[in-house]
């Protein structure tokens, strides 16, 4: 055909997770909190550790020798699928652990945690259900831009340029 034609330059795949959003993240609305994210594509594995506080203050001034009293981790593992913006994987908490002490540790499943990449390789948002009734959601972003280039580069595949009249 004869005439004017114009191109529309597209990406030929929408965001999914992959190996360049291993790093640290934040919500700059909570300090002194974060977690960090560890993708294994390989095995179609993530693992996530969160660093947080406890919902309330502890009674009656108790310190902790090691850390704040109140400071909390968790730790959220699984498979993932492939092809997604989004990871849910089961939370884990861990108990009967001292400092530098090598004794054995209790691990149980304590609720589900969703990641949603909404933002790309920038962050997204975040939401822990704990079987404890406790549930949270809140944005998060990369806390270095180190790794952005490298993520993007994992998902964009090849253009697709659309011609039409």
């Amino acid at each position: 055909e004869t005439g004017e034609w114009a191109f529309m330059l597209t990406q030929s795949a929408p965001f999914e997770i992959n190996r360049g959003l291993n790093g640290a993240y934040y919500d700059p609305d909570f300090s002194g909190q974060g977690l960090l994210l560890d993708i294994l594509p390989v095995t179609g594995m993530a693992f996530y550790a969160e660093f947080t506080f406890d919902t309330e203050h502890p009674m009656g001034g108790q310190h902790g020798q090691v850390g704040a009293q109140g400071n909390r981790w968790f730790t959220a593992q699984g498979t993932f699928e492939f092809g997604t913006n989004t990871l849910e994987v089961p939370v884990y908490t861990s108990s009967g652990g001292l400092f530098n002490h090598p004794m054995n540790v209790t691990t149980a499943a304590t609720g589900m945690l969703k990641l949603e990449f909404t933002n790309g390789c920038a962050g997204g948002i975040r939401s822990v259900n704990l079987d404890s009734g406790v549930q949270a959601q809140s944005k998060f972003q990369r806390l270095a831009a180190d790794n952005m280039q490298y993520c993007e580069q994992q998902y964009e595949g090849p253009a697709v340029v659309t011609p039409w009249n």
